[in-house]
This record gives C-alpha cells, structure tokens and sequence, in this order.
C-alpha cells in the first residue's frame, strides 16, 4: 500500500482525531478498520484513549491505505465534511467560546498545531481578504487528499460557527483537476482553480460579529489548554528532532546519550532531564529511530531481515524481529508484505 514519508518531514506528535475520523467515514463505506491500519503500527483501540497520540508518518500511510481502499473520490472532502467543533479538539471549543468571529478565526490559526491537521497554515490579509495558504510536506498523491480535508474542514466548521459570514472566495490548488472536481465547488460555494502554483484559499476577511457560543470563562481556560499544549509540542519538536537528526547520521551505530549531549552543547545529566520533562527518554528516541528505519528498509528496500537487523544495530534477528512486533504489533515480513507488492515482498524475508 502506501510509502511511507522520511523521518525529516515527521512531526513528532499528531493528536488522533482525524485518524479516527478517517476510519468513521470509512467505515461508513463499509471498509473495516483491520484492513486500513496494517503497516501503520497504529492499534484502533489506542486512538480513543485520552492523551494518545500518533506519529505523522503514520498519519501519512493511514491516508495512502485510505486512498487505496476508499470506494469513492474525495476522501478529504467527505472526511472535512464531517468534522465539527469536537473533532477539532481542545481547539475547537477555544475557538467556539471566543467573542467574536474575527477572534475565533485567528485563535484557529495561531493554535493550528494543537488539531489534528496534516497541513500548516499562513494567513495574509489585505484588501477584505484573507489568503490561507497551505504548506506541509505531504507531496505525490496525498496532496490531494490533504488539501480537501483542511479547506473542506475550515469550510464546514466555520459555516457552523458563523454560518453565511464565512465565505470562500477562491481556491487554488497545486495539481492535476480530477474528475470529481464538482464536489469542490458544490462543498466550497466558490470557483477553483487547479494546477495552481500554490495551495490557497482566499476568503472574506472575519469581521467583529459577537458569537452566540461566546463564554468567557471557557474561552480563558481553553485558551491555557491550548497555549501549554502548544508550549508543549514546540519544545518538544525544537529538542527530540535534533536528537533524532544526530542520530539518523550514523544510523549503524547510534551516538550514546554523552554523545549527543555533547554535540548539543549541554550534559548528558541536563539533556535526560529535558527529555524526562517531555515525557521522553533517549532509549525511546532511539528505539522510535529505529522503527522508523526499519520500516524505511522494509518498504524501500529487498534487504533480507537478518540484514536489516544489522543495519539497526541488532547482533540477533530475533531481538529485532521481538522489537518490530512490539512496535508495531506485526512481524517485520508481515509488514512488508502489506506495503509491498506481492512480486516484490515475496524477497528479502
């Protein structure tokens, strides 16, 4: 099925509620979840928890195995279609309880990392207008699906929140018109454009209209939420991703935790600390390095399992093999046989 992006493009955390909107809707197709999430390393039952949280490479193959299987077009915009102020998380009801619709539409911006959203998003306002342009590095053929789920979901979220006063006024897109192209017009209400340089979405400045759902006691305790999570993530992406890139330079023979904490100018006592306070720890960074590569080697490459064992440092393949099921609840040839096709993970096993 689907490939997997490289550990460079990865954000560290993801909360799951578009996951699990995924599988709803594909559900509703009459797709079972045990035949989207092979190859994920994603357990069905772990994405309702509370606190759980997934990785965006398994973000992107969930989406790659959705595309696959999904028996209609349009996953995104049957996916955004779908979201409300819940499925946006914490987020949603911060933006829910602001004053005024102008306040409500730029808290949704500047806390866009504490949703679910595969893609970033700048604003520009000139002229009455606002330019939402879409960044991320979701390339090939989930660009689409990206691209529908974010304007179809800002779209219907806002039309419930403001209902006529948020108006698209145009959207272009940065690739090939398919052929369910009306479906963007009928949800969007607006012309779009296709084989655009750019992702972006020009909309109606918001306005100072008072919101019905406004409450200001909500507003200031979710607005905390938000900002510690925020807080949280940014922290964690700036400290466990330059971890992971000393790391993934010599992915033979990892750096020790001295090693690295030497590199990133503090001792090995402060840097356990820090990662302690994330919730991490260095043998997690590097046992996470290694799932990553390992699915990299399995996907990408005919490399035997006793190989790539090796390659991550293992002297036994059955450790390996031990860890790869821990990981991703699979062994490691039945997770190249469900990314792989059949002439091709019938090798290197």
């Amino acid at each position: 099925m689907g490939k997997h992006v490289s550990l460079v493009a990865e954000r560290p955390d993801m909360p799951p509620q578009l996951a699990v909107l995924i599988l709803d809707v594909l559900g509703q197709m009459g797709i079972p979840h045990e035949t989207v999430l092979p190859g994920t390393g994603i357990r069905a039952s772990s994405l309702r928890q509370d606190g759980s949280f997934i990785s965006y490479r398994q973000m992107v193959c969930l989406v790659e195995n959705s595309l696959d299987l999904a028996p209609q077009p349009g996953l995104g915009l049957l996916v955004g279609r779908r979201e409300n102020i819940s499925t946006w998380g914490i987020l949603g009801y911060a933006i829910m309880s602001c004053p005024t619709y102008r306040e409500a539409f730029y808290t949704g911006l500047r806390f866009q990392q504490t949703a679910s959203g595969m893609m970033g998003l700048s604003a520009q306002e000139t002229g009455g207008k606002v330019a939402l342009q879409m960044d991320a590095p979701a390339v090939g053929r989930i660009l689409p699906f990206c691209v529908e789920e974010m304007v179809a979901g800002i779209t219907t979220v806002f039309r419930q929140l403001i209902a006529d006063r948020f108006r698209p006024l145009q959207l272009n897109v940065a690739y090939p018109e398919p052929e369910y192209a009306s479906m963007y017009r009928e949800l969007m209400g607006c012309p779009v454009s296709f084989g655009q340089k750019d992702n972006i979405l020009w909309v109606q400045a918001p306005d100072d209209t008072r919101l019905s759902t406004a409450d200001p006691v909500t507003a200031k305790i979710c607005r905390k939420l938000v900002e510690d999570i925020l807080d949280k993530v940014s922290t964690e992406e700036n400290l466990v991703r330059e971890v992971r890139r000393i790391l993934l330079r010599t992915p033979c023979q990892f750096p020790d935790m001295e090693a690295v904490a030497e590199e990133l100018g503090i001792s090995s006592r402060t840097l356990r600390r820090h990662l302690s306070k994330l919730g991490s720890h260095f043998t997690h960074i590097i046992d996470d390095v290694r799932q990553q590569l390992a699915m990299d080697y399995l996907q990408d490459s005919s490399l035997s399992i006793d190989h790539i064992a090796s390659l991550l440092g293992y002297t036994e393949a059955t450790n390996f093999r031990r860890a790869f099921r821990q990981w991703t609840g699979e062994t490691p040839s039945g997770f190249r046989s469900a990314v792989k096709s059949p002439e091709i993970a019938g090798t290197g096993r």
